[in-house]
């Protein structure tokens, strides 16, 4: 190896670990500058040096350019100054610190947070600064304060509200205390029957008491519940239960007034999160972890997914397996349980058979739920449709490779262009050499057809990865496809064909690409010539139609050839696929990219006559 070419290597290793550092720190950065925790790296005296997106909404900054420098402690409330300055130094003596204090924000937002530091050390181990990550506790502690709360309330309910009794003697009423506290009216104030009907239920008081009246000759079956108007002016719903013996009645009543807003509360929360669900671009599951995937709960948002209804998924009707493509079953197993044994979240791309009978592609992610003592109870998670973005990707992918072979092919053709030409000379002055009845000069018309058809070859890979530049111009359909059949010609002239026309009444005048599109007509005329034996019937239909709420035009070629296998069907428009001898593979690939730049579709099916048809929509708005 010379120097020279020690040097380069050498050269090209440095570009090579530059690049893997930059593709890190992007890696780093991304994830630094995302997680869903503050993050912040403090210098020695307390000053910012970092701090990630979730650290700046923390404390109410728009950039990092506002608070760089800046001590920390300014944003910390002075009440915990001291406790701080304390946990940063012993930080910058190696040790790790927690702390709990409140935030307040450059905006005046306060929230109460805990702080995890650690300190920061350089390569040779000297401490440089403090990495800090803080986490939000203000939900958590205004949740626990609401609990709180609530317990405290319900302990006084428990001990200081006790049911309420009444009993009724006659048309004489008595309470206990509870009863002036469910209703704030005092025994005074409700000594009869008549003072209960009309201050509780008022202008309803002679309804309530015909129900009464009723329910004792029943003797009170069942308990119900009834709204009171208690004398502050709260209406109250209290459950009532009654009792009758030889000395009178005893009522019991219960305010379940809380309790009823507290259902309330429950159904709102419930519409929330149906609402919720019902708006998930995918859909949120529970499952077994079991072959099926039994699904215990998907939401409405499979439908989108799949295309079955929630309730066919978990009827199994169809399992979730069934759905998944039988190539990624295995893989997808076998990742479920890899993760959910070392107790972490997955997330994969696989794909699904759609109920319309198309291949999606799906994004998955989920966790295992686990039981306290350990076990697996269920999986889960939430998947959503990517088919859009897999298919970009997939055509992203497919330009670069597209965009490579173009570069490949160029190179390729430039240097064969003048071997090719020097064949093509030779072959000439060769000819006047020979007889043209001797074999020495059939040898010579091969070797021209060998050129053609490698000529040929080049320029139909190189129409296939050449960028799609359209030149668009106004043009009548049906003169570009009588275009392309003219130059068939010589392969129909001494043929049994007919081409028959049927334009109706379409508007065949359209903005295209007419030497492209010429392209796709003469691929499909092609075709149908090798494929049909003689008497060929080649028939073109064209109307207008509505292609996706837009004004354009379907073109339906079909002929009476033999019709096309499920494999040709499936596979007609990849690069390289044919079925003929001297076919490239590459015309109805082309075809394919004429016409989707055209933003138009091309689908091949077989007629019901058995023959092959395929079927082109063309918008007339200009791409």
């Amino acid at each position: 190896m010379t120097s020279d070419t020690m040097a380069d290597a050498c050269k090209n290793a440095n570009d090579l670990h530059a690049a893997a550092i930059t593709d890190r720190d992007a890696l780093l950065h991304t994830i630094f500058d995302n997680i869903s925790e503050c993050v912040k790296v403090f210098d020695k005296q307390g000053n910012f040096l970092a701090i990630n997106r979730a650290g700046l909404a923390m404390i109410e900054v728009d950039s990092f350019d506002e608070v760089q420098g800046q001590s920390a402690l300014s944003f910390v409330a002075p009440q915990y100054h001291a406790a701080m300055k304390s946990i940063n130094s012993q930080v910058l003596k190696g040790h790790s610190g927690r702390a709990e204090y409140e935030v307040i924000g450059r905006k005046g937002g306060r929230r109460f947070v805990e702080s995890q530091s650690v300190p920061l050390s350089d390569t040779s181990g000297e401490i440089k600064g403090i990495l800090s990550i803080t986490r939000d506790m203000t939900p958590a502690r205004d949740a626990e304060i609401a609990i709180r709360h609530s317990h405290e309330r319900l302990h006084r309910m428990v001990e200081e509200l006790p049911a309420g009794a009444i009993a009724i003697e006659g048309e004489a009423v008595f309470f206990n205390r509870a009863i002036e506290e469910i209703l704030g009216y005092s025994s005074d104030e409700i000594a009869t029957l008549d003072d209960w009907f009309s201050l509780l239920y008022r202008e309803r008081s002679d309804e309530v008491r015909q129900l009464y009246e009723a329910d004792k000759l029943d003797g009170f079956p069942g308990r119900r519940e009834i709204e009171v108007h208690c004398k502050s002016g709260e209406i109250k719903t209290v459950e009532f239960a009654g009792y009758v013996d030889h000395e009178g009645e005893i009522w019991v009543l219960h305010d379940v007034t809380e309790r009823k807003n507290a259902e309330e509360a429950v159904k709102l929360r419930e519409r929330q999160l149906s609402t919720l669900m019902g708006n998930l671009p995918g859909a949120a599951y529970r499952c077994l972890n079991d072959q099926d995937w039994t699904m215990e709960f998907i939401s409405d948002g499979c439908e989108q997914v799949c295309g079955y209804s929630a309730n066919e998924i978990i009827d199994g009707s169809p399992t979730w397996t069934e759905l998944m493509h039988p190539d990624d079953r295995e893989r997808i197993w076998n990742e479920v349980q890899t993760n959910l044994t070392k107790r972490r979240s997955f997330q994969f791309v696989y794909r699904i058979h759609h109920r319309s009978g198309e291949e999606r592609f799906v994004w998955e992610q989920g966790q295992g739920v686990f039981a306290s003592d350990g076990r697996l109870e269920a999986i889960e998670g939430f998947m959503t449709d990517i088919t859009e973005l897999e298919q970009t990707k997939q055509q992203l992918v497919q330009s670069e490779r597209l965009a490579a072979m173009g570069k490949m092919l160029s190179a390729l053709a430039h240097e064969s262009r003048n071997a090719l030409q020097r064949i093509q000379s030779g072959v000439e002055m060769l000819k006047f050499e020979f007889d043209e009845a001797s074999e020495s000069y059939e040898d010579l018309r091969r070797i021209a057809g060998a050129r053609e058809d490698l000529q040929r070859l080049y320029d139909e890979m190189r129409s296939f990865a050449a960028p799609m530049n359209l030149q668009i111009s106004d043009c009548n359909l049906a003169g570009i496809w009588k275009k392309a059949w003219s130059h068939l010609e010589p392969a129909w002239k001494s043929r049994e064909v007919r081409l028959t026309e049927n334009t109706s009444d379409a508007d065949l005048t359209i903005p295209v690409d007419s030497f492209r599109l010429e392209q796709v007509f003469r691929n499909l005329l092609e075709n149908s010539l090798a494929a049909c034996g003689d008497p060929v019937h080649i028939e073109i239909e064209c109307v207008n139609s509505d292609i996706d709420g837009e004004s354009g035009v379907c073109v339906l070629l079909r002929d009476n050839g033999p019709g096309l296998t499920e494999e040709q069907k499936n596979r007609i428009f990849e690069a390289f696929f044919t079925t003929k001898h001297k076919g490239s593979g590459l015309g109805m690939a082309i075809a394919k990219r004429i016409v989707e730049a055209h933003c138009g579709t091309i689908e091949v099916h077989n007629s019901s006559s058995g023959g092959a048809e395929f079927l082109l929509k063309i918008p007339r708005a200009k791409p």
